[in-house]
């Protein structure tokens, strides 16, 4: 029925049924569909309960813990949840620096300067850090108070 509903672009009664079938099976491939589609129809809630659950499955699912701290940041900002996701992505993958900048950013908006002064000065000891890095950088401690 989801399929048809999807085929009409009836996305939203979509999402609906999808979401009441992932809540009886807890299925992981469900929760995966009903979350992109979720995702994509804009119910971004409804998206982040699903990778949350499926998160429960598959905590080593880095795609997913990625989808979901970009909703808690952009879709429903929620930055204290973002920084979980950013945080676990950061511990999985150390040396992506994409994961280390978000989670800077996300911890300097939370107002954990320390924390987030660190990540940055991390990224800049790296081969050729990205201007966005160091700029990052040098403007918290000036934000601070600090020179």
């Amino acid at each position: 029925r989801a399929n048809a509903l999807l085929q009409k672009h009836n996305i939203v009664e979509a999402v609906d049924f999808l979401l009441a079938a992932s809540k009886k099976m807890n299925d992981a491939g469900l929760l995966h569909k009903t979350g992109d589609i979720a995702f994509k129809a804009g119910k971004h809630d409804v998206a982040a309960w699903c990778y949350e659950r499926l998160l429960e499955c598959q905590p080593s699912n880095l795609m997913v813990r990625n989808n979901l701290a970009h909703i808690y940041t952009f879709g429903l900002h929620d930055l204290e949840k973002a920084a979980i996701q950013f945080r676990a992505l950061h511990v999985a993958e150390p040396t992506t620096m994409q994961h280390t900048f978000n989670l800077a950013v996300c911890l300097a908006q939370l107002f954990m300067p320390d924390e987030s002064l660190s990540l940055f000065n991390e990224l800049c000891r790296q081969e050729n850090p990205s201007v966005q890095v160091v700029l990052g950088g040098a403007h918290l401690p000036p934000s601070l108070g600090q020179h």
